[in-house]
């Protein structure tokens, strides 16, 4: 028995698929066994992925004969075309149909998908004490039927004070559905608030600098139907929050977005990547207001720049769990920073607002504030205790 080597009923407990259904792959040539001495099945790792791909190729549609043909083709794909046996002109014409009707399936399972989240934000105003009108929850005497997927609308309170130069404000709770999220970089921050996005409701539009094909399978994986491989045009296009996270000295490259859009600068200044740029050496200006002057028309907020990649989805918690992590937001425009602080309260994390682009410094590379895990108070804290040493 080879070191990864595992038997059927290893191999059921890790696919939690029955065992008998594993035997039936196997007889119809889908899922290939080795002997051992004893007359055992065994299986390598790679068994593990190649039943989960039979399965959702099974609950698509597709036939075993099918199936049998494509992983074949999979398994050999640089075989001359007359030795493939998938190569044929009635598998192109039945793949063609499976991708059709799969097609439809996502429009139904989408149409289905906004009637429910319909439902539930009936269900919730109703819970909360809202009034409804048609089936839609009324805020400030209005329907948010027709305010689009998440309009920037929410129940604010908005006694905010100033201590220490610091602007901190309550908790704000988002009123809204499902919204596009726009990301620049697939890079590990970009993945990590994808998932973030997705596990919100969100439908995530990813980029990257080398276009859609080379986007991480991994993420494309596990977003599923609530994300989409874009190109950095269609995310600030078509993005109601557009998230950047590439490395600043790619920010010129960074399409301009519709005026008025809202763009989450999740990025921070490292010399040795980015090369040395003498206004930020010098504290005369900060990260985010350099993508401010690149994006004029739009209207930046910066956030999630002092996470470790792995804590943005490690230490995500429900809105009002105690000693909650706490992100900063910082912008220009009061009701971009309201909006943001709002997503990451449905992300997962507080929110305190600090003030304008200016003030980002406070959280950037080598502050007290950059890194660990902070609640709100204490993250207030350590934005206090920043210090420049340069005059802007």
């Amino acid at each position: 028995m080879r070191p990864h080597d595992m038997r059927i009923g290893d191999l059921a407990r890790r696919t939690e698929v029955p065992t008998r259904l594993l035997r039936y792959y196997e007889k119809q040539g889908l899922l290939h066994a080795h002997r051992d001495g004893n007359g055992y099945r065994l299986y390598g790792d790679a068994a593990v992925e190649r039943v989960a791909m039979i399965r959702e190729l099974l609950e698509s549609g597709f036939t075993t004969e099918l199936i049998r043909s494509i992983l074949r083709c999979k398994e050999n794909p640089h075989l001359p075309d007359e030795r493939q046996e998938c190569a044929t002109p009635e598998t192109v014409e039945a793949l063609r149909l499976q991708v059709s009707n799969i097609g439809r399936r996502i429009d139904s399972l989408t149409r289905t998908r906004a009637a429910v989240r319909g439902f539930l934000r009936a269900v919730e105003a109703v819970v909360d004490g809202e009034a409804v009108v048609d089936g839609e929850p009324v805020v400030d005497g209005e329907s948010v039927a027709g305010r689009g997927p998440c309009s920037p609308r929410f129940d604010l309170d908005t006694s905010a004070h100033a201590e220490g130069g610091v602007m901190e404000q309550s908790r704000t709770h988002r009123k809204c559905g499902m919204a596009k999220i726009g990301i620049l970089g697939a890079g590990n921050i970009g993945k990590q608030i994808a998932r973030l996005a997705a596990a919100a409701g969100h439908h995530v539009l990813l980029s990257n600098s080398r276009g859609p094909r080379d986007i991480p399978y991994d993420i494309i994986l596990e977003l599923g139907e609530n994300g989409t491989r874009s190109t950095a045009a269609e995310v600030v296009a078509e993005g109601e929050l557009i998230v950047v996270a590439i490395p600043l000295a790619n920010y010129s490259q960074i399409p301009q977005p519709p005026a008025g859009a809202i763009v989450i600068d999740a990025g921070n200044y490292y010399p040795d990547r980015d090369g040395v740029i003498p206004e930020l050496e010098e504290g005369r200006t900060t990260v985010s207001e350099l993508l401010q002057a690149q994006l004029p028309k739009a209207r930046v907020v910066k956030a999630f720049n002092h996470f470790p990649a792995v804590a943005l989805t490690a230490d995500a918690q429900p809105p009002g769990t105690e000693n909650r992590r706490a992100s900063i937001v910082a912008g220009d425009d009061p009701e971009a920073r309201a909006t943001v602080a709002a997503l990451v309260d449905e992300f997962g994390f507080d929110a305190l607002d600090i003030g304008g682009l200016a003030e980002g410094w406070r959280v950037e590379r080598g502050t007290p504030a950059y890194l660990p895990r902070f609640t709100r108070e204490e993250l207030a804290q350590k934005v206090r205790e920043a210090e420049r040493h340069h005059t802007r």
